[in-house]
């Protein structure tokens, strides 16, 4: 396994990532790519990121998406913890598991609730215009029989 990181050339947190993994005594377990800015854009539609460090684990041909510096942290946070408290992996999994699906739930609430106002939108437009259509036809009809 290795760690690849995109990195922009000039970009703090891209500096951060590199900075964060230069202790880690992996030198030959980490690639990182260096990007430049006129580069920017074949790399974020390649890796189908927006934003720069971009971060994989690369175990054999399959790619597995870190993120960015931040998440670079954290993951390397969660290693520090289990190395230090012998946190059981098997816990730490389960609790991946339950924050995902957690996370999956409120992204699919937050859809249905924007494709239920989306509907509410364009039924108070619809009833806005019949409404309209009406006051036109009723003003039609009064000046007709004047």
């Amino acid at each position: 396994m290795k760690l690849e990181i995109y990195s922009l050339i000039g970009c703090y947190f891209s500096s951060k990532a590199e900075y964060m993994v230069t202790d880690l005594k992996l030198k030959n377990k980490i690639k990182i790519i260096k990007v430049k800015c006129e580069e920017k854009d074949k790399y974020k539609k390649k890796n189908n990121m927006d934003t720069f460090p971009q971060i994989f684990v690369v175990n054999g041909k399959k790619r597995f998406k870190i993120g960015g510096s931040t998440d670079l942290e954290n993951c390397l946070r969660i290693i520090d913890e289990i190395k230090n408290n012998n946190i059981d992996i098997n816990s730490l999994c389960m609790f991946n598991t339950l924050i995902n699906e957690k996370s999956k739930n409120s992204k699919n609430s937050k859809n249905s609730k924007n494709s239920k106002n989306l509907k509410n939108s364009k039924n108070s437009k619809n009833s806005k215009n019949s409404k309209n259509s009406k006051n036109s036809k009723n003003s039609k009809n009064s000046k007709k029989n004047k």
